[in-house]
């Protein structure tokens, strides 16, 4: 079954320098995966059927949330250099491929609010989210249907795209933000 939402246009639009050492160096040290203001420092949901995956890497999870290591406020899986040793493998947690992207209650994916206050958030230098995030959008869409979301917003596109996606990603992205209110 399908579920079908809107994509932000104007927050695909916002512009972001790309995660890796040219953003770290900008003095970000992998703040997306930070959360200050939580007791434990971080705030990254698990979802229940990556709970194996996580731990099967050496990650603890509790009650939904990954656990820093004993002593520290920081990712578990972020290394010496700030960057994800997850990054890019099947065992990256679907939280942390869809950042920074979030659904509202009102079925709009949009960029979350904070991502404009950390580092690689850059509107005279960067790239628009939808590029720099293309993989959120690959897992989130579908390689096709993100490719043709990528063609929508390179020619022009004005108004807000509506999309299908399918039902255990809408679900996941709904538990996910069950999990961060």
């Amino acid at each position: 079954m399908k579920r079908l939402i809107t994509l932000s246009v104007k927050s695909a639009r916002l512009k972001f320098i790309g995660c890796g050492p040219e953003c770290i160096s900008r003095g970000c040290v992998s703040k997306c995966c930070n959360a200050p203001t939580s007791e434990l420092g971080i705030k990254i949901t698990i979802l229940p059927d990556e709970v194996k995956r996580v731990e099967d890497r050496g990650g603890v999870v509790i009650d939904g949330y990954l656990q820093p290591r004993e002593g520290e406020r920081v990712c578990p899986f972020k290394n010496s250099d700030y960057l994800c040793t997850l990054h890019g493998t099947d065992f990256k947690p679907l939280g942390c491929i869809v950042s920074p992207f979030m659904l509202t209650k009102n079925n709009t994916l949009t960029v979350r609010n904070r991502y404009k206050l950390l580092p690689c958030y850059s509107p005279e230098e960067g790239e628009p989210a939808y590029r720099v995030f293309k993989s959120s959008l690959v897992r989130i869409f579908g390689p096709d249907k993100a490719l043709i979301l990528e063609e929508l917003l390179d020619n022009g596109a004005v108004r807000n795209i509506p999309v299908s996606i399918e039902e255990d990603i809408y679900n996941n992205l709904m538990h996910r933000e069950t999990i961060l209110k």
